[in-house]
């Protein structure tokens, strides 16, 4: 990893600057890196369309963060359903869960992180019962956890009304109740081996970008002296749509690598891996042009399909196969360096292939542990959907410093 790249998870950027703007977490009181500069040195221009600012980066993290949640409560009511060992994935989820208490309290105080740990560590355990309640048919255990997930919903609002006036207590409950409807559609599809599961779980991914816009927008209003800049500008939206979009694609692209290693052709999990490359070639048609946009989609479904070959030559124990695979992706990040410094010359072509390294050897790593039966698969895939932000703000900068007015 460069020392150049910036990050925009909750224990880097975000973490300094609300430390340093507010003092940190009740009894925590350490020194932070000067807002504006990454913890490595390196100089972060909080001017180039709002894309750097602090009030990005805190839109960012929440973006990245409250999706993965949805991801990772997925994958882990699944793998209840389906009578393995849910321990690891459940142990990556409340990790997530962990990230977004640190972002509170260091936003607001230990005990505004600890309140909110009760909250969405409940809401947690109410899908997974939700889902049990689900499998057997058990109406009156379905009907106590909609009950209790209502109450959650009630409580939730006036948390996070009381911890910041900006946001409405009845708007807050109902995006608690979107959100939490969408979670349990997907769960319901899991529980009657649905072939849209995994669409519905991704359809319920997609609701949580608009809440950490909503959060980051009141919080950027409460804390204006802490975040420069805004939420809700251009620069912000480019960083975050990036960052869902390819986010997005790394958790879909491994349900259906976690398929092709288990010998199952599931075609309704590739169709909605190809939806999402599809939303990612949008993004960059939308900035470009549609010849642009499906130049990148030929390439993106290419390396797709280079991953595709390692997963069915990893369970097969083919090395030569893995190793064809490993050369595909390794033309994928030249030919995806080609395209963007076309497009793009703020994206030397060279950087842009060592940039998506990290990415590429993460995923790999995905399909190894898969292979392999190795409960590591779920913290391999947290790091593999932890390297997306790093290249959603290579992108979204480098378009920002192109188009400074449209992105500002």
């Amino acid at each position: 990893m460069t020392t150049t790249r910036r990050r925009l998870v909750a224990t880097g950027l975000l973490v300094a600057l609300v430390a340093g703007a507010c003092g940190g977490s009740d009894g925590d009181k350490e020194a932070a890196p000067a807002a504006g500069r990454t913890g490595q040195g390196a100089p972060v221009n909080l001017e180039v369309g709002g894309v750097y600012s602090p009030a990005a980066t805190l839109r960012a993290n929440l973006t990245h963060l409250l999706q993965e949640h949805v991801f990772l409560s997925g994958i882990t009511t699944n793998l209840v359903l389906q009578g393995k060992d849910a321990a690891p994935a459940a142990a990556v989820l409340d990790a997530n869960t962990a990230a977004l208490g640190e972002t509170f309290g260091r936003l607001y105080s230990d005990a505004v992180a600890q309140r909110f740990l009760e909250l969405w560590r409940r809401k947690t355990g109410l899908f997974v019962e939700f889902a049990q309640a689900t499998a057997a048919g058990d109406q009156a255990a379905l009907a106590k956890v909609k009950a209790d997930l209502a109450l959650y919903q009630d409580e939730f609002g006036a948390f996070v009304n009381q911890t910041n006036p900006q946001l409405p207590a009845d708007a807050s409950k109902e995006d608690a109740g979107t959100h939490i409807g969408a979670v349990l559609a997907a769960i319901t599809a899991q529980a009657k081996d649905d072939p849209t599961a995994l669409a519905k779980l991704k359809e319920a991914a997609a609701v949580m970008p608009r809440t950490g816009a909503v959060f980051a927008a009141g919080i950027v209003k409460q804390m204006p002296e802490a975040f420069a800049g805004t939420a809700d500008g251009g620069g912000a939206t480019l960083l975050a749509t990036f960052i869902a979009a390819l986010q997005e694609h790394v958790y879909l692209l491994a349900a259906t690598t976690r398929t092709v290693v288990a010998g199952v052709d599931d075609k309704k999990s590739r169709e909605t891996l190809d939806e999402s490359s599809e939303g990612v070639a949008n993004l960059i048609g939308s900035v470009y042009g549609d010849a642009a946009g499906r130049q990148f989609l030929q390439i993106w479904r290419a390396h797709i399909a280079a991953f595709v070959d390692d997963a069915e030559a990893a369970a097969a124990g083919d090395a030569a196969a893995m190793a064809k695979a490993a050369a595909e992706l390794a033309r994928f990040r030249t030919a995806l360096g080609a395209f963007l410094n076309g497009v793009n010359p703020n994206l030397p072509r060279q950087a842009v292939a060592a940039d998506f390294e990290d990415y590429v050897d993460a995923v790999l790593a995905v399909i190894a542990a898969q292979a392999a039966g190795d409960a590591t698969e779920f913290q391999r895939l947290h790091e593999a959907a932890a390297t997306t932000p790093l290249l959603a703000e290579l992108l979204a900068g480098a378009i920002a410093r192109q188009f400074d007015t449209r992105f500002s």
